[in-house]
């Protein structure tokens, strides 16, 4: 029984061995409202769902983000923390995103804003960042322009991949890690306030018409 036992407690101590090392950081969510949701962290993948219903205006080409609104009316933004450990910061982190679109809207690109001090970020060969902004040492903002100008459409999956440069990051005195804020924005083109109606009134004299037609 005691052999049996020693096998277990090994087993366990190897498997959480294992599962500590299948990922370089921690991911947390920093809000509360459920229209965002990190679904999954698996290794160097992270797997979420942006389900906001709101458009806001946004400084993009297509001009509005799509968000979630507290009960003032302000802005509610898909915010997380990722923790890495200090013995693994000698190495760069290739970090993949799958975002599903879950929102009533088609997205044409999607932002990233990260705060960490003396943060830099590398771009891959399988990165399509634009707009990239370096403001300070602590603030890096950057826009995922998909390939070919290619359109999220709601239900759809947007895959991401970009490398962390991590060899200038600072740990803080008395610290054994380093945060980075990530905030990530959906950019979508609104559809036009008239269009409904115009729909509405073409249905109108479409029945119009056939009604006279039978008369």
């Amino acid at each position: 029984m005691r052999k049996f036992c020693m096998i277990m407690a090994l087993s366990m101590v190897l498997v959480f061995g294992l599962a500590w090392q299948a990922s370089a950081f921690t991911v947390t969510y920093l809000g509360t409202d459920t229209h965002y949701a990190i679904t999954s962290v698996s290794g160097d993948n992270v797997k979420e769902d942006y389900n906001a219903t709101k458009l806001i205006p946004y400084p993009s080409h297509d001009g509005y983000a799509v968000v979630e609104l507290d009960s003032t009316g302000a802005p509610i933004y898909f915010q997380k923390r990722m923790e890495f450990d200090e013995k693994d910061l000698k190495n760069n982190f290739t970090i993949t995103w799958d975002i599903t679109n879950t929102t009533p809207y088609t997205w044409s690109d999607y932002h990233f804003i990260l705060e960490n001090e003396g943060q830099t970020i590398t771009k891959g060969s399988s990165n399509n960042f634009k707009g990239v902004s370096i403001t300070d040492p602590t603030l890096i903002t950057f826009f995922y322009d998909p390939p070919g100008g290619k359109l999220i459409a709601p239900g759809q999956t947007l895959n991401v991949e970009f490398t962390l440069d991590t060899s200038n990051m600072v740990i803080l005195p008395g610290n054994t890690t380093v945060d980075i804020e990530f905030t990530q924005i959906a950019t979508a083109v609104p559809i036009p306030a008239a269009l409904p109606l115009f729909g509405t009134g073409l249905l109108g004299l479409l029945g119009l018409g056939w009604r006279k037609a039978r008369t």
